[in-house]
């Protein structure tokens, strides 16, 4: 520990700024995040591939209103002026429905304006010619891997996802792609001390079909805990979560313009828990949440 310190410590000399208050933060899972008194130091995971260079194009060139600053980078980490406030997900369950409706309103805005990004001129997003076959085979092979693990998913669920993904493949025809941030959810949503809201976390935009976001809205109406931290596990309640995608609806329309906007969002979904089966094979939470998109119970 004191030798990775030593190295931040570092880090922020060379960018000529201070250590005050440096300390390592609970938060990120592939990557370690350090603070001081006025910048937070982000050294990227061995796994973040393509990510580090979308996200320093954000921060960097796009440089949007609701991102942080960018104070320094290198190869391996970025420098961003810190933002002192709390996760979406830490201030939900403290506020009345009257502050969490406003919160959606500024993360309305936040969407709105991401629609208005571009694909830059160099190639930092690998932009598939059939975005639809290239999903689709994703979720073969998904299929596939998980057949071949035992007890990682009924072999009737298995066929009845094979069967959805067959009968609803024209939802997603004449797909355009856009860079979208396909990670939205609250805890990469911060609240300073002033009430304004900033996104963090870039590195998982991709090139997709603008509602790809809603994937991360509609998990959140079943199970917002997926994306909570560990200190705000006990307190998050679906409950609390029924309005948002609503909420969204009202702020952002053109994202739900499709008219088949629930069979697609439905199976953004399933690409999304047949991968989290793959880490964790018989997991009763996506094996739950597959039921509730096949049924089509859960609307976006």
């Amino acid at each position: 520990m004191e030798n990775e310190a030593e190295c931040v410590r570092q880090i922020l000399k060379k960018h000529g700024l201070s250590d005050e208050g440096l300390q390592k933060a609970d938060a990120g899972f592939r990557n370690t995040v350090w603070l001081t008194d006025t910048a937070a130091v982000k050294i990227y995971g061995k796994d973040c591939g393509d990510g580090a260079a979308i996200e320093r194009w954000i921060y960097r060139d796009v440089r949007p209103s609701y991102a942080p600053e960018l104070l320094g980078e290198g190869e391996e980490y970025i420098i961003l002026r810190r933002i002192r406030g709390e996760s979406l997900f830490h201030l939900w369950y403290q506020t009345d429905t009257g502050t969490r409706r406003q919160y959606i309103r500024q993360a309305g805005d936040i969407v709105r304006q991401m629609q208005s990004l571009m694909f830059p001129e160099k190639d930092l997003f690998r932009v598939p010619a059939d975005w639809k076959t290239e999903l689709y085979s994703r979720m073969e092979t998904l299929l596939a891997r998980l057949a071949a693990i035992p007890d990682s998913i009924p072999a009737e669920l298995a066929e009845n996802i094979q069967r959805y993904i067959t009968e609803n493949s024209c939802v997603l025809n004449d797909t355009v792609l856009y860079p979208v941030y396909s990670d939205l959810h609250f805890d990469n949503l911060l609240v300073d001390e002033s009430g304004r809201m900033w996104l963090i976390d870039y590195e998982m935009m991709e090139a997709a079909p603008r509602d790809f976001l809603l994937d991360v809205w509609h998990r959140m109406l079943v199970h917002p805990f997926t994306y909570a931290s560990e200190e705000d596990h006990e307190h998050t309640k679906s409950e609390d979560y029924t309005e948002i995608t609503a909420w969204l609806r009202e702020e952002v329309p053109e994202l739900f313009a499709h008219p088949d906007l629930q069979r697609r969002v439905n199976i953004y979904s399933l690409l999304y828990e047949l991968d989290l089966l793959t880490e964790y094979p018989g997991a009763a939470w996506p094996i739950g949440r597959i039921r509730h998109w096949l049924a089509g119970d859960r609307p976006v």
